[in-house]
């Protein structure tokens, strides 16, 4: 019997229908969801065991999800079953614990606590970097039975992302996560990915306490749109800045981030949007780690191929990288450093040559195609470069110095593209083949688009420094980092004392 005299259902569970009376009575105040939450807890492997007599209950219509949701929450839970083991080493945070996330989509700082094992380097060989991981659900999606509680899960789990109360997914945010995790898996297993779009982006929201904090449904979200190939659906949400981790209310753990890296990072790859991609992928790569994760081998390898796009070049790892990844990315992703040595010579040929040595590596990758725009993209930065040496030059020779096998109809239809996407500003003569290059810069910062972006640069740095000053106030009252600033100046002043010689000693 509970605390107010309400039947508590305990055991194997053997009479779901109490749970089902006593949820219905405890949701209504916070001390009944409290209480409820023990009685669940208390029962989860006897729920665990009676997956399909859970369906049952909240098919039933007896728990309603906008009110009863925490109910709702621990039933799916128990027919989703525990997270699924990791096979691959996870990043680990350094002793003290600190990530930098925070404004991320640009740059930032926060980070939620460690939760893995310490783990061993990634393997330089055989590492798996399929693009889209998914989780294993094969207990609702394989054989007839079990593909039937998949539909009815996906069903129901839909509903409660539909109408779950904040107040309810904070009680357990980590099994909210669960259901919203297998809630993505089962759907993708079933080839309808894009049937959990809506409810993540509702989950996001409810997740969140405010707009700013990074969930476990940020990568849910972005894993959906991903194999749903509508990348476009995830990007309000993607670029919506976070500055705030919050364990405690959301549940998000360190692979939720580096997850929200490297599918926020797929996100922007898929639309093109290269340099956005680049950002979002180093923030994975320099978190720190005491050890090399999988995900972060995947980040740097799409990191590597999105910066040759981008930047024309593989940019350096920041000096505060972990030197534990930095020793280690090389030689688990030797192909690409390979590949981005060969976009070095600036030879088209050298280059394709490097791409077709490797091409099984890149399709066991998936990452062809972006590899493929890579190998494409050395023209237009040969191209570039001619802009800032030349005034005036005939398709012929920009031809031979870009290295286009095609010659001057080649180059025109490069000229053309990159005059088409603003890269450079030319006129091409049709009489003679000459091409101008015109000087951009005087115009550049003239443009109403870019004012607005100087706006809203100006806006969020005055925003960052208004975050940083309330957190260093929030720090220095921070009642454990004064006693311990106290501590060490003690310990400080001691060491000083005892070095000090004393009358004639």
């Amino acid at each position: 019997i509970g605390r107010s005299g309400r039947r508590t259902a305990t055991g194997d569970m053997a009479d779901i229908g109490a749970l089902v009376t006593n949820a219905q009575t405890l949701c209504a105040s916070d001390a009944g969801l409290a209480e409820l939450q023990t009685i669940l807890d208390a029962n989860k492997d006897g729920l665990a065991a009676r997956g399909d007599a859970c369906l049952a209950a909240l098919e039933s219509g007896a728990l309603r999800p906008d009110a009863h949701a925490l109910a709702w929450i621990h039933l799916l839970c128990a027919v989703a079953g525990p997270a699924p083991p990791r096979d691959a080493p996870m990043h680990e945070l350094d002793p003290a614990g600190e990530m930098d996330i925070a404004g991320i989509g640009s740059q930032g700082s926060d980070q939620p606590p460690s939760q893995s094992p310490a783990p061993s380097p990634a393997p330089a060989g055989d590492v798996d970097t399929t693009s889209v991981e998914r989780p294993r659900a094969l207990h609702l999606t394989g054989g007839a039975a079990g593909g039937a509680a998949g539909d009815r899960f996906v069903a129901l789990a839909s509903t409660l992302c539909a109408s779950c109360p904040r107040v309810h997914a904070t009680r357990d945010p980590a099994k909210f996560a669960r259901v919203c995790a297998e809630l993505v898996a089962v759907a993708g297993v079933k080839r309808r990915p894009a049937s959990a779009i809506a409810p993540m982006l509702r989950a996001v929201t409810i997740a969140a306490p405010n707009p700013d904090h990074l969930t476990p449904q940020h990568p849910c979200l972005f894993r959906a749109a991903l194999e749903a190939k509508m990348p476009d659906a995830a990007l309000e949400t993607l670029n919506r800045r976070v500055y705030e981790v919050d364990p405690k209310t959301t549940g998000v753990a360190v692979t939720d981030f580096l997850q929200y890296c490297l599918h926020g990072g797929e996100i922007y790859a898929a639309l093109g949007k290269y340099e956005e991609a680049c950002d979002m992928l180093e923030h994975a790569v320099r978190a720190p780690a005491s050890a090399v994760s999988e995900i972060v081998v995947k980040c740097y390898k799409r990191l590597v191929l999105c910066s040759l796009i981008a930047r024309d070049e593989l940019s350096r790892l920041p000096r505060h990288t972990a030197s534990v990844v930095q020793r280690n990315l090389k030689s688990a992703c030797s192909e690409y450093i390979a590949l981005a040595d060969a976009y070095k010579t600036r030879n088209g040929e050298t280059l394709e040559a490097k791409a077709a040595e490797y091409r099984r590596v890149w399709a066991r990758d998936g990452l062809e195609s972006l590899v493929d725009k890579a190998v494409r993209s050395l023209a237009f930065g040969n191209v570039a470069r001619l802009t800032r040496t030349y005034l005036t030059l005939s398709l012929d020779d920009i031809a031979k110095e870009a290295g286009l096998a095609g010659g001057a109809a080649a180059a025109e239809r490069v000229i053309v593209g990159m005059i088409g996407d603003d890269e450079i500003r030319a006129t091409v003569s049709q009489a003679d083949g000459a091409v101008s290059f015109h000087d951009a810069s005087g115009d550049l910062f003239s443009t109403s688009s870019f004012s607005a972006k100087l706006v809203s640069c100006v806006e969020e740095a005055q925003e960052m420094s208004e975050r940083l000053r309330r957190a260093d106030e929030s720090v220095r009252s921070d009642r454990a980092f004064i006693a311990r600033q106290a501590e060490a100046s003690h310990r400080s002043l001691g060491g000083s004392l005892r070095g000090m010689r004393v009358g004639g000693d």
